[in-house]
């Protein structure tokens, strides 16, 4: 059986991964390979593509053709693996290693590709991934910001603060009475 495989933009989470399943489902394409940003299905006709691919923008996603683009989107995504691998105290490895094995290129390659088309450093990028989650996390109220940042491989919580503020323009404080008034 023939495949093909499809790069899509803005898979972020696992309920992302739901959704892409379930809008393969529905289309009645198989599937034979998942990973954030990345499947592989049975060969589909150019009327089927394009159902799927209307389909995917209906949901919030886009499909990747230009070759950087998907470079890039498989950046991002190994940005937010690396995250959850930090979280579950998985990874002994730089970010800038992590990537070059995982996109399977040279990290400056990739650094300098993805500043060229996101307007952003790979650096920040992850940044902000880590304080979305930061943030997050603050919502379950589960953690203390003391554990979680321990849980996010922050060297202090005066760090964790710092790099809030800077990010999100507001302490952490007044982010967690923002969120008690809502």
């Amino acid at each position: 059986m023939e495949t093909q495989h499809l790069y899509i933009k803005n898979m972020m989470c696992p309920s992302c991964e739901i959704v892409v399943r379930q809008t393969l489902n529905e289309q009645g394409i198989n599937l034979f390979f998942f990973e954030m940003g990345h499947v592989e299905i049975e060969k589909i006709s150019t009327g089927q593509h394009k159902r799927l691919e209307d389909r995917f923008k209906e949901v919030g996603f886009e499909m990747l053709y230009d070759k950087d683009k998907k470079i890039v989107e498989q950046v991002k995504c190994s940005c937010r693996e690396y995250l959850d691998k930090i979280e579950n105290q998985l990874v002994i490895t730089k970010l800038s290693d992590y990537l070059s094995v995982n996109v399977g290129k040279n990290y400056s390659f990739l650094s300098k590709l993805f500043s060229s088309l996101e307007d952003s450093t790979i650096e920040a990028y992850f940044l902000k991934q880590k304080i979305e989650r930061v943030k997050q996390l603050l919502s379950y109220k589960e953690n203390s910001l003391s554990e979680i940042a321990t849980m996010l491989k922050y060297s202090s919580v005066h760090y964790l603060s710092s790099q809030f503020k800077k990010i999100e323009g507001c302490t952490v404080s007044s982010f967690i009475d923002k969120r008690k008034l809502a």
